[in-house]
């Protein structure tokens, strides 16, 4: 499915839950959400180009919110997004001196900003869909240190210094669907999972595949590509604002 599908799915959607909360305001209209915090666990899957040269999923974590600016009930909200992927690291010796060798890690960061634009309906139901518009912009950050053990570097020695670094960024933009499960209204922590389809600019990152060693020295292989993804994200989400204690 390409983005052009999905965002007109998006549409589609938001057309129906505005028509739904309608016939619902009345019910609800003394129960104003406020907004809403979501942590969640995700998985970064490359599409194109760039999963060719990456060959690889992402794992990492996000945090966003979002607010009702309206201070009343109305199916918009507005908010930001932030994301972390680990793409992996590679362990390479060198001998930055004669007869010295050097075990070093890099790893490979995405980092994803984003304005939010949701859609979602003020309903009773146990399911609650809802529909973001993301803008924003993708980070990638590649970072060589000496390969200590974590637990010797927190206990005995600072932090390695950083050998190598590089970084690019790009424009991103995408759109993404969401359910929020509710058995318990009284409640303000609730179960959720989202879908996001991201079209991200072309920019330069180093695979991990592309990190090798020359003459003794680190070399870093820099790929440019558009960095198109699709997100799979599961967590929690706090709803913040009144919560209705009897149906």
């Amino acid at each position: 499915m390409n983005l052009v599908k999905f965002l007109s799915a998006v549409a589609i959607l938001n057309l129906l839950l505005s028509n739904r909360i309608l016939g619902q305001q009345e019910e609800v209209s003394s129960k104003t959400r406020w907004g809403a915090i979501h942590i969640n666990g995700q998985a970064a899957f490359p599409r194109g180009d760039f999963r060719d040269e990456v060959e690889r999923m992402g794992i990492g974590g996000g945090l966003s919110f979002t607010v009702n600016p309206f201070k009343r009930d109305f199916p918009v909200e507005f908010g930001a997004a932030f994301s972390y992927f680990h793409f992996g690291r590679s362990i390479n010796t060198i001998e930055p001196n004669p007869g010295e060798p050097l075990e070093v890690k890099t790893a490979h960061s995405f980092f994803l900003f984003h304005g939010v634009l949701r859609f979602q309906p003020f309903t009773h139901s146990l399911v609650k869909p809802y529909a973001d518009v993301l803008l924003g912009a993708n980070y990638f950050e590649a970072r060589t240190k000496e390969n200590e053990n974590v637990l010797v570097t927190l206990i005995d020695k600072p932090d390695p210094v950083v050998l190598e670094k590089f970084k690019d960024s790009s424009f991103s933009w995408g759109a993404s669907l969401g359910l929020m499960f509710v058995p318990d209204e009284t409640k303000s922590v609730h179960f959720d999972m989202k879908v996001v389809l991201l079209n991200g600019g072309k920019m330069d990152y180093i695979p991990k595949r592309s990190v090798e060693v020359s003459n003794n020295q680190l070399v870093y292989g820099v790929s440019a590509t558009n960095t198109d993804m699709f997100l799979a994200q599961v967590g929690l989400v706090v709803v913040i604002g009144q919560v209705p204690q009897e149906y």
